[in-house]
């Protein structure tokens, strides 16, 4: 996908030294300075285009999970979530509709009793919804 900011090239010729020139030593620290995650990784690069006027991104991104499986995990006393969201401060959960109807209070409880703040997003995803809103 191209993006042109800039005026049209036969507009560009007529400009003799341009008013913004691209430095390719400039370099940043991503990984370190943008650390969003232990479960995310990404790279980048940027490259100067020969008209000194506008450069190339490219960038890839590893994400990566850890699944356990756990037998009632929501029981208060069970460590297992409290272990990973505690050091986080709080726990952002987006939950399937059917699935908070099911076991939202029991999350809330779970989260009340562990002292970690917990904020739910409720959404409906069901393969019905998602076939239909993609066409």
């Amino acid at each position: 996908m191209t993006n042109t900011i800039f005026p049209p090239k036969a507009l560009t010729q007529e400009i003799s030294k341009p008013d913004f020139t691209f430095d390719p030593s400039i370099r940043r620290d991503h990984a370190k300075k943008y650390r969003t995650s232990e479960w995310y990784d990404g790279r980048g690069e940027i490259k100067a285009v020969e008209d000194g006027r506008s450069f190339e991104i490219s960038a890839t991104f590893t994400l990566k999970s850890e699944v356990k499986l756990v037998y009632g995990v929501l029981e208060p006393s069970n460590p297992v979530l409290a272990e990973i969201y505690k050091s986080r401060g709080r726990c952002v959960a987006v939950v399937d509709q059917t699935v908070d109807e099911l076991y939202g209070e029991s999350l809330q409880a779970y989260f009340k009793h562990n002292e970690i703040p917990l904020e739910t997003l409720v959404c409906r995803a069901c393969r019905n919804l998602v076939n239909s809103t993609s066409a």
